[in-house]
């Protein structure tokens, strides 16, 4: 047994008056901490346990949906199939249901909130549908593979203007780092975490009036992207280079600054 399924397991024995046998004793329900629906668990021909949801708190129903859980994943293994096939957006719906939950209860972390932002905003629409056994690294390191970031200097400069920001006395940055302190690199001037930033990038372009661009698109955070991109064509950065970058082809940077390379170049065209 693996150390998270002991953990698991400790966890439902701690709870001892909360489970209840079914199925002459094969089957358990009971329901995890800070969670509302009844879960079953049952161990498999090949000895390994099987836990799921019955996604109901109704006892009765739990029942119900939990002996036709164990046929179903029963049936499923004597076939040599996966026990359960679910998808991304599922496993996703469930942990959302649970850190709202937690947050009901006033034992949430605060770094749910983040969590939950970025889970609804980026990871359902992208990996929503893909059941989870087929998500694979290459899905995740993006379109092009993996890349490398190369932002050395320009990050220096920023995390030196947070060191003087922050009133920090170290005479430099390799200094401050050595240090290994334990505090926040971005907050606010309260001290307190970003919790979102979207919401704060909205009210600068709002107060400082960037909010929309000479397109009357509304500016976002992704819009930075594109500052980056225009900046690196700025200093001289080839196509290629830049694609390379931003893991993105040759045609899209073509496709989207062609107007903005000629400009550039207007010196040395002349």
């Amino acid at each position: 047994m693996s150390l998270l399924q002991q953990f698991h397991q400790s966890k439902i024995d701690a709870d001892a008056d909360k489970l209840i046998k079914l199925i002459d004793g094969k089957a358990t329900l009971y329901k995890r901490p800070r969670s509302t629906q009844w879960q079953v668990r049952f161990k498999l021909n090949n000895n390994k346990w099987h836990c799921q949801s019955t996604n109901t708190t109704d006892i009765e129903q739990a029942k119900s949906n939990a002996m036709y859980i164990y046929q179903t994943v029963q049936i499923k293994t004597e076939a040599g199939l996966s026990p359960i096939t679910k998808t991304f957006k599922q496993i996703a719906k469930d942990e959302l249901a649970n850190m709202a939950q937690a947050m009901t209860n006033g034992v949430g972390k605060r770094t749910y909130r983040d969590y939950t932002f970025a889970i609804n905003k980026y990871l359902i629409p992208f990996f929503g549908n893909y059941a989870i056994e087929n998500i694979t690294a290459q899905m995740v390191s993006g379109k092009t593979g993996p890349r490398y970031l190369i932002a050395k200097n320009e990050v220096l400069v920023v995390l030196e203007r947070l060191m003087r920001w922050q009133d920090l006395p170290y005479a430099t940055l390799d200094i401050l780092i050595e240090e290994k302190l334990d505090r926040l690199i971005f907050r606010l001037t309260t001290g307190e975490q970003i919790s979102n930033m979207e919401n704060i990038f909205r009210n600068l372009m709002k107060h400082s009036g960037l909010m929309y661009d000479s397109g009357g698109q509304r500016r976002t955070l992704y819009s930075l992207r594109h500052t980056y991109a225009t900046r690196a064509l700025a200093k001289g950065v080839d196509i290629h280079t830049l694609a390379r970058q931003m893991g993105t082809s040759v045609l899209m940077i073509e496709k989207h600054y062609s107007k903005i390379t000629p400009m550039l170049s207007a010196e040395k065209l002349a």
